[in-house]
């Protein structure tokens, strides 16, 4: 039998990978912006060393202007580099991130819990998403080195956090409750349910403070988030939970079918 008579034995795409998104964002940034300087560099090497074997052999051409070239291509491809390599590492600790959050959430999975990473919506996309008895749970994860300080915490007053050491660009709170809303909405329309819907942002290795009473947002570390989650009161039915998770892992399918054929 032919290869072409040959087909995969897997009937369907799998699921999202938690951080799925992070990482190509982190690979099309890597090809696009930071692989360019490191070809351009190389390519510019290789002519000054032809140059130069020319010279050693005496054939008729000087390295000199080659070589000049070489270093100032180098130069400022190191210039260049440098923040797109930060860049790029910081897309890699967001992936990292991620992803160890998903492994702590799948745990959940033995407890009757449902978990979805990567969720596409529109232009953007939810880290995690978990659904079980208490509820419908939007994670967005963020990883931020720490300082040296072992008693740095994350402060938050039910709608501000603070992150020593770190100038947020945008308010994490805010995005959350968008995540929320928009996972709530969307389960009403296409699920024909309106769960509870909890949002939260997992500070990944971070100590949090205690949560404001009444704050519609959590903010937690990734232990936190699996006890908050664990510990409230069962508000879905099992027949709630197979269908809702059937529509989302239709929605999910279909969109990697959209992606990658």
């Amino acid at each position: 039998m032919s290869n072409d008579e040959r087909k995969s034995p897997l009937r369907q795409k799998p699921l999202r990978l938690p951080g799925q998104s992070t990482q190509e964002a982190a690979d099309q940034f890597y090809d696009d912006k930071v692989m360019p300087y490191f070809v351009a560099s190389v390519f510019i090497v290789v002519m000054a060393l032809l140059d130069w074997a020319r010279w050693l052999f005496r054939l008729p051409n000087h390295p000199w202007v080659t070589t000049a070239v070489a270093i100032a291509v180098i130069g400022y491809s190191l210039f260049r580099l440098r923040p797109l390599l930060i860049r790029h590492r910081q897309l890699k600790l967001g992936r990292d991130g991620e992803r160890a959050v998903g492994q702590e959430l799948e745990k959940l999975r033995e407890r009757g819990y449902r978990v979805y990473h990567d969720f596409l919506a529109g232009d953007f996309n939810i880290d995690h998403i978990v659904v079980g008895p208490t509820g419908v749970f939007a994670v967005e994860t963020k990883t931020f080195r720490k300082p040296k300080d072992p008693d740095a915490k994350i402060s938050y007053d039910g709608h501000v956090v603070s992150v020593p050491g770190v100038t947020l660009t945008r308010n994490p709170i805010t995005q959350a409750k968008a995540e929320g809303d928009h996972i709530r909405d969307w389960i009403k329309h296409n699920a024909n349910r309106t769960p509870p819907v909890r949002p939260a942002v997992v500070f990944v290795g971070w100590y949090t403070q205690r949560q404001p009473e009444g704050a519609e947002v959590w903010v937690l570390n990734v232990p936190g988030l699996v006890s908050f989650i664990q510990n409230e009161r069962s508000r879905l039915s099992e027949d709630d939970i197979v269908h809702i998770c059937g529509v989302l892992e239709t929605h999910i399918l279909n969109k990697q079918r959209e992606l990658y054929g």
